[in-house]
């Protein structure tokens, strides 16, 4: 299934484009509960730095959200969360 972080990473730097790291995405497609704290955030943001440079920062596209898990379908709704 396509849209990794290392997917997206991958395309952005053939393309080139900023992408946008959707942290809800990331967080959903593994399914174990990864990619949900402070130090796996930073680590994602440390991975793109390292892939797409310092440039890329200046221009970080970033969308955090909820997701509610129900029976047979996940539904996304919007959280606010401060990081530090």
């Amino acid at each position: 299934m396509l849209g990794s972080l290392s997917d997206v990473l991958e395309m952005a730097r053939a393309i080139p484009v900023v992408p946008c790291i959707d942290f809800a995405h990331l967080h959903a497609r593994l399914g174990d509960g990864a990619v949900n704290t402070y130090d796996e955030w930073m680590a994602v943001l440390a991975t793109y730095c390292k892939s797409l440079g310092d440039k890329a920062m200046e221009h970080l596209h970033i969308h955090l959200s909820g997701i509610n898990y129900a029976r047979k379908a996940r539904r996304i709704t919007l959280l606010w969360k401060r990081l530090t």
